[in-house]
């Protein structure tokens, strides 16, 4: 039985090669030419050749002499003497690694022509991928060395000399696990727990039934993968040549820094009390518990650190990677999950490159670093935005039907732009009744957040056109006001909830009014009707990011009187909501410092 172990990110690229390797037996002949040289084979006429008799020392002590005599067809780029240490190649032990990071780099199946201008890629037999150019059709380089002799036909090929030798380097990949940096194993150790071997079935050939009644294989085809490798995770093919990426790997001290930074956003309790996302109103007299998955905190702490980790250069925010001139250059870098750095360069800087930690390799760079500098709300602790989709709609009460309506608000901005923003309208089902919905909040971390609610103005939503005092025409909105209340049901550090007794209490609630513009007044340099209202700050003890179906509520109510006649004139029942935003705190902050440099420029 013979095994074949191929090492790709995803079986579907393994199943593309594992398909183009049984072809090559189809169509992969020798051919003969009139040249005397076209003869001989490629071994003869490298062993013939006094200027690759180095070369050629190293092929017959690995036994390639024999491969470059049979029928298949080659081309072989033959390094000229002196161009490498063939001595210390003539050292090594292990023939096996030997060809495959020193002859397989000189070797590609089929043959390659030089003659006109070019600019691809060769694979070689090790699954590597030279660069073969010629800007002129008259010189060319491969691997950027320069090819001296071209296109010696051979019985099995074509042969080219070159001045230096192609260097070997292994992907980013078989780099991960070929660090032997006392510094660097935490990340190694973690992919090695994520990767995995299995029967590539379809691709393997199948032998007889076994007496058990097991189907057996003549050759067995296993593929590794590699589920950090999976878009949920990295989206990044860093086993494959063809790709292009930088990655950051830490340090031992930076991971562990990163992790003691990051690991407070996901506290979880043993257990987490919720309500049951249905279409009933919550009973808060019955809560469900939710046990947390053993280790759960610690997986998303280290996905959190490594998840952006992986740039693909070849992404149009990204070029600057290997051209600092690229005209289209900015300070975003965007991961291979489509999150965006903002302060792309911090994480380039030889600031926090460690000693030795930049290297290239065949698919792109790697670079040990000594610090992650991330903006947590752009990575580990994002601004959360409830969603209004069906998935998450509201519960809902004291309103017309079953669920609020969908409506879209549509007005020209500032630039005369037409826009249109969807929001939640909660008609009352009555002219005394304030209506009540119930939220689910997804991916809260266990942080604090500053929390707003973006509102349309609740009068007319119709735009009128009216005249300022300079003549100047503008698209108004007339309004009343509103008076709402917000309010959060979640657990307390124990995972418990607070329950009432007889009726339903939210934990820190808080209430707001939202004062818009008065009836005939003139939205001034309006850029939006919508109006976001910061309601106050709310810490959540605990995560539930990772809990399936357990999410904390927030309520918004309105809360106009029917007794106070005053108030039921100028106070609108009726709201309408276009988000509801928790934002945490740093990321305030870091957006009031900014406004505040802008004001000072």
């Amino acid at each position: 039985m013979k095994r074949n172990k191929l090492i790709y990110s995803m079986i579907a690229a393994t199943t593309l090669f594992a398909a183009s390797c049984t072809d090559f037996d189809d169509y992969n002949e020798a051919y003969t030419d009139s040249n005397p040289l076209g003869n001989a084979s490629l071994w003869e006429n490298i062993e013939a050749n006094g200027e690759l008799s180095q070369f050629a020392e190293v092929l017959k002590y690995v036994g390639y002499d024999k491969e470059l005599q049979n029928s298949r067809t080659y081309t072989v780029w033959a390094p000229l003497n002196g161009t490498f240490d063939y001595k210390s190649l003539l050292a090594q032990e292990n023939k096996d690694e030997l060809i495959k990071r020193f002859v397989n780099s000189h070797v590609a199946n089929y043959n390659y022509t030089l003659m006109s201008t070019m600019n691809e890629k060769i694979h070689t037999l090790n699954n590597k991928s030279f660069e073969l150019k010629s800007p002129d059709g008259a010189n060319f380089t491969y691997d950027e060395k320069a090819v001296v002799e071209k296109n010696i036909p051979t019985q099995n090929g074509l042969l080219h000399t070159i001045d230096g030798y192609a260097q070997f380097l292994p992907n980013i990949y078989e780099n991960i696990f070929a660090l032997s940096d006392e510094n660097v194993t935490k990340v190694p150790a973690i992919f090695a727990e994520y990767q995995s071997e299995e029967l590539d079935k379809e691709h393997s050939v199948e032998g007889p039934i076994d007496a058990d009644g097991n189907q057996t294989y003549i050759e067995e085809v296993w593929v590794t993968t590699n589920s950090l490798l999976d878009r949920n995770y990295l989206n990044a093919e860093l086993a494959e040549e063809d790709s292009s990426y930088t990655m950051l790997i830490p340090t031992d001290e930076a991971f562990q820094a990163s992790y003691d930074k990051i690991k407070n956003y996901y506290n979880y309790a043993a257990s987490t009390q919720y309500w049951t996302p249905t279409r009933e109103i919550p009973a808060p007299t019955a809560p469900i518990e939710y046990a947390t998955p053993e280790g759960l905190g610690d997986s998303l702490v280290t996905r959190a650190i490594l998840s952006n980790t992986v740039f693909n250069n070849n992404n149009k925010y990204n070029r600057w990677i290997d051209n600092a001139d690229d005209p289209n250059k900015t300070d975003t870098l965007v991961t291979t999950r489509g999150v965006k750095l903002s302060n792309g360069p911090d994480f380039l800087s030889d600031e926090i490159l460690a000693q030795g930690g930049e290297q290239d390799m065949s698919n792109g760079n790697f670079r040990v670093v000594t610090d992650l500098p991330y903006r947590s709300w752009e990575t580990y602790n994002p601004e959360i935005s409830v969603p209004l989709s069906r998935t998450y709609r509201p519960l809902v009460e004291g309103i017309q039907g079953n669920e609020p309506t969908t409506t879209l608000l549509g007005y020209h901005d500032k630039d005369g732009n037409l826009v249109s923003v969807p929001y939640l309208d909660f008609i009352p089902q009555d002219v005394y009744t304030n209506p009540r919905a119930y939220f689910y909040i997804p991916n809260v971390r266990s942080t604090t957040y500053n929390v707003y609610v973006a509102v349309i103005p609740s009068g007319l939503v119709e735009t009128q056109t009216v005249k300022d005092e300079e003549g100047n025409e503008h698209e108004v909105l007339y309004d009343r006001t509103y008076k709402f209340e917000v309010a959060f049901n979640f657990a307390k550090a124990d995972g418990k909830v607070q329950v009432g007794t007889g009726s339903r209490q939210f934990y820190n609630a808080f209430q707001q009014w939202k004062q818009t513009v008065e009836a005939g007044a003139l939205h001034k340099d309006m850029t939006s009707p919508v109006d976001t209202v910061f309601v106050g700050q709310i810490t959540f003890p605990v995560a539930y990011v990772g809990l399936q179906n357990c999410y904390p509520m927030v309520r918004i109510e309105g809360k106009r009187s029917t007794w106070n006649t005053t108030e039921y004139t100028k106070i609108n029942n009726r709201l309408r909501i276009s988000d509801i935003i928790l934002r945490p705190v740093e990321y305030d902050e870091y957006l009031k410092k900014d406004d505040d440099l802008k004001t000072e420029e």
